[in-house]
């Protein structure tokens, strides 16, 4: 319709003459009247002897969804965070500080323990003037 404007045409000439108001307004002039009850219907003889059947189901794209519903017996497993061993969140997810006591032995890992270590003998260097009562 922009383009039309911007050329100059008239837009009346682009759109059918159905689509107008007027057109609407006699479409509707005699009113609607309700639909009866189905056993008052006339279906034809060639109509009501076909047999309708459903449309074939189509496999969408993509892995399908898994719809078994598990039996009683059966386990479900319980999401676990393999940074700090809790349930229902993941290693990407959880709110531990990266270099906590409880990380993997992996060679970053190590190096957080080594200085958790460290920490620890100059802590208890500091406080072991210190004795309890």
């Amino acid at each position: 319709m922009a383009v039309a404007w911007f050329k100059g045409m008239l837009i009346n000439t682009l759109a059918s003459e159905l689509y107008t108001t007027g057109f609407l307004k006699h479409a509707y002039e005699m009113g609607i009247n309700p639909v009866p009850d189905p056993e008052f219907w006339e279906i034809l003889d060639a109509i009501q002897n076909c047999i309708v059947l459903p449309w074939k189901k189509k496999n969408l794209p993509g892995r399908p969804k898994m719809l078994r519903i598990p039996s009683a017996e059966e386990k479900i497993k319980v999401q676990s965070c393999s940074k700090c061993g809790q349930k229902a969140h993941n290693k990407k997810t959880c709110l531990e500080p990266s270099c906590g006591i409880s990380c993997k032995p992996t060679k970053k890992a190590r190096t957080c323990i080594i200085v958790r270590k460290k920490e620890a003998i100059d802590l208890s260097a500091q406080t072991s003037h210190l004795s309890l009562p």
